[in-house]
């Protein structure tokens, strides 16, 4: 698993990004954007990976491949694993859309720009929540 040394206080960076992707994604929800919503949201996850990984391990990842990340939320051990394997999956169930939103011929669906909004939500709540 290839990392990156990030500075603690960095962390903060990320957060904003993920903010930034997190008002975005909703409202490009709003606006029925749903590929929008499909981008947004997978990059406030990523966002949100980054932050959390840097505050607690001062490193992110590097990898090709964003699902990487996860070798990395295991490694923390300053929080509750049920609560880390929780989010998990749902940065997991996030991260799987990537490629469909990014590279494919078909649309986002307004169900899919469902389940990445929920998803989402819930990464991003319990990121600024955890990070305060």
């Amino acid at each position: 698993m290839r990392t990156r040394i990030v500075e603690k206080f960095k962390y903060n960076n990320f957060l904003q990004k993920a903010r930034e992707f997190y008002d975005e994604m909703n409202e490009a929800h709003a606006a029925k954007r749903w590929n929008a919503v499909g981008l947004n949201g997978i990059h406030c996850a990523i966002s949100c990976c980054d932050a959390v990984t840097v505050y607690f391990l001062g490193k992110r990842s590097a990898g090709e491949r964003h699902e990487e990340v996860v070798k990395l939320l295991q490694q923390i051990k300053d929080v509750d694993e049920k609560v880390i394997k929780q989010r998990i999956v749902q940065i997991l169930d996030v991260l799987r859309s990537k490629t469909r939103v990014e590279y494919h011929a078909e649309v986002f669906s307004e169900k899919e720009a469902g389940m990445i909004v929920k998803q989402t939500k819930r990464v991003y709540e319990w990121t600024t929540g955890l990070l305060k």
